[in-house]
């Protein structure tokens, strides 16, 4: 039993054009918008988006999690309790939203006249565009009970192709406006933005239906399931609202302590770098119902089995991603914002990148823990981080500016790695901590070694503003990267890849693949 490669590879070329297609359509978006809104129109957007994201996490109550447990274990054997379990988790989730989306609507022009700092844009206007697109956003937290069903089953590419359908309908839609109406207002974008959430929320809705009747969306109460499922969801209630500080604190900080204009370009550079976590985000999501169906069997060794491979693919396959930011960011977020702005990102990004890459790396790790019904580890994970990297952040940001908020995030990691890993090891996957350490050593050392040092030597030769020295330089550490990456891979995940890139090839050469 596993994940077929196969399906792992579909997932990723889904994510991956998916991805690369948003990714160049928010680029000309936010390039738009920063054109004819300016700077302020960006920070009032992202800072929507951030205030929505604390607000679902908030209120997650770790049902999203508890789904895609009990789908992949319950599924075949028990689909009345998973009808009862989705009408349950519809109430909460919808009656959720419709708490937040008040709050939110009322609490939009004390946001606007004392948290954030305005330069260009006038408050009414700012006001109205947090209140449409809130409302809008927060339609992620019903949407959560959908997806998680359809992670249960295992069915990543419904999720990846309706996700791609709707980023790409949202930032296109806001291009056509700005082009062809050039004299829309920031309300306008504000509406589509939403809109284009609500027909998002909408397909998987559609989709969930091919698996579960109608009458199991329709939001009802079902006391068996809350008490069947409170204990591992009331562990996940601390890990969500905990996590959420943690998660956005160094953005909660740029927008309370710099302007809003300045907020939305590190914003935007943030969610460029969540782009480069797909893959692991793609994996760990196939990882975790997998994982759950094989804790539910008993079947430690083969989870021990996958978990090497899903790290290796992870930690190793991951680092090209990561590594294109610093290479990307003065000629890209030059061209969509100003030369002085792509250079003032560098560094700030930087540190993101490499906080949110350790951060995939115990991805893995933690959906194991989960799965073995281990959740009280990252729970205490985030209690013992509040204390510490509170502070840290606020003197961060206020001395060092944006660059002190990215510190901060990569700040966060090392402590969970301090903290976490240790025990991660021992009472979850079973293995020493410095195995865990040497593997996770092996891979920084070799991406330093490759994309550090290349980057460092283009700097050096005064080619660090160059688009085509970066483009050159970032293929070169690439190639050499690949090379020495698959070497270090382990004897299962090679095997895999063998298998895989020679049915590939046998495929593509027109011979028939025997299975």
């Amino acid at each position: 039993m596993g994940i077929p490669l196969s399906s792992l590879a579909r997932n990723t070329v889904w994510n991956l054009v998916g991805q690369g297609l948003t990714l160049v359509l928010g680029f000309l978006a936010v390039k738009f918008v920063y054109g004819r809104l300016g700077g302020d129109a960006v920070g009032i957007i992202f800072f929507t988006l951030t205030v929505s994201s604390v607000f679902t996490l908030t209120l997650d109550l770790g049902i999203s999690s508890t789904v895609v447990r009990e789908v992949s274990a319950r599924f075949a054997k028990d689909p009345e309790y998973i009808h009862d379990l989705m009408r349950t988790g519809s109430l909460l989730y919808w009656g959720a939203w419709a708490v937040l989306a008040l709050l939110l609507w009322l609490a939009a022009p004390w946001l606007v006249h004392r948290w954030i700092r305005l330069e260009t844009l006038d408050a009414p206007t700012a006001v109205a565009a947090v209140r449409i697109f809130g409302a809008g956003a927060l339609l992620i937290l019903p949407r959560s009970i959908y997806v998680g069903l359809l992670r249960g089953l295992q069915r990543m590419d419904f999720t990846n192709a309706i996700d791609a359908a709707a980023s790409a309908v949202q930032q296109g839609g806001v291009l056509a406006i700005l082009v062809f109406w050039p004299h829309a207002r920031l309300e306008a974008i504000a509406w589509w933005l939403s809109t284009a959430v609500a027909g998002g929320l909408l397909a998987y809705v559609i989709a969930v239906l091919r698996f579960l009747p109608a009458r199991a969306l329709v939001p009802g109460l079902v006391v068996d399931v809350l008490s069947r499922n409170y204990r591992f969801a009331s562990r996940l209630v601390w890990i969500t609202v905990l996590s959420l500080v943690m998660t956005h604190l160094d953005r909660i900080v740029v927008s309370r302590l710099l302007p809003v204009g300045v907020f939305g370009s590190y914003a935007f550079g943030h969610s460029v770098v969540a782009k480069a976590a797909f893959l692991g985000i793609a994996i760990g999501t196939a990882a975790y119902p997998l994982l759950s169906s094989l804790s539910s069997a008993g079947a430690r060794e083969e989870m021990g089995a996958q978990y090497r491979k899903l790290q290796d693919l992870t930690c190793f396959g991951t680092v090209p991603l990561f590594a294109a930011v610093p290479f990307a960011v003065v000629p890209v977020f030059g061209h969509v914002f100003e030369p002085e702005v792509g250079r003032a990102l560098l560094l700030p990004l930087t540190w993101v990148t490499v906080g949110s890459y350790l951060n995939g790396m115990l991805n893995i790790p933690y959906f194991f823990s989960l799965a073995v019904d281990r959740a009280d580890i990252a729970a205490r994970l985030q209690a013992y981080a509040l204390p510490i990297c509170v502070p840290i952040c606020l003197v961060a940001v206020s001395q060092f500016g944006l660059s002190g908020a990215g510190f901060s995030w990569m700040c966060y990691q090392l402590f969970a790695f301090f903290y976490a890993v240790p025990r991660l090891c021992r009472e979850c996957l079973e293995i020493e901590p410095a195995q865990w350490y040497r593997h996770a050593g092996r891979v920084l050392a070799l991406a330093g070694g490759t994309y550090g040092l290349v980057w460092l030597a283009l700097a050096a030769a005064g080619l660090s503003a160059s688009t085509l020295g970066l483009a050159v330089g970032y293929g070169v550490a690439t190639a050499v990267y690949a090379v020495v990456a698959y070497l270090l891979l382990g004897v299962e995940l090679r095997g895999s890849l063998r298998h895989f890139f020679g049915a590939a090839g046998r495929l593509l050469s027109g011979q028939a693949v025997v299975r």
